[in-house]
């Protein structure tokens, strides 16, 4: 797995560069919204057969700024004027592409090129289509 680098200055920040995450995190829950009620639709028609919704997680992990030594030259390799860098595994980048979130991606990492020092910035998960 891959994750796509997105480095934000403070003024970004201050300008509300994060609000993607609240778009994010809404069409998350309103497809798993609609998919509960396709659920609930094809239930009360009588189906009783398997379905399958295919699940993936969204990831962002953001870089933690301790210990500060390893923050500030994670930092300065991503941009000396880095204030947050952000992750996204490749299911995030894909499900921000398809709605229509847009982001600057600077670069793309392996999982064993990430920073020790990285957390959780946003996890939850992704349902695809239904399958019978």
């Amino acid at each position: 797995m891959s994750f796509h680098v997105v480095v934000l200055s403070r003024q970004e920040v201050a300008a509300g560069a994060l609000g993607f995450q609240d778009r994010l995190s809404s069409v998350l829950t309103r497809r798993m919204i609609e998919l509960n009620q396709q659920l609930a639709t094809l239930r009360a028609s009588g189906y009783t057969g398997r379905l399958n919704a295919p699940r993936q997680l969204v990831e962002i992990l953001s870089l933690n700024p301790f210990p500060f030594d390893q923050y500030v030259a994670a930092r300065d390799r991503f941009g000396g004027d880095a204030f947050m860098v952000l992750f996204f595994n490749d299911v995030a980048h894909e499900v921000c592409e398809i709605y229509g979130i847009e982001l600057n991606y600077s670069s793309e990492l392996s999982d064993d090129e990430l920073p020790a020092n990285v957390g959780v910035f946003l996890r939850m998960e992704y349902y695809g289509d239904l399958t019978f």
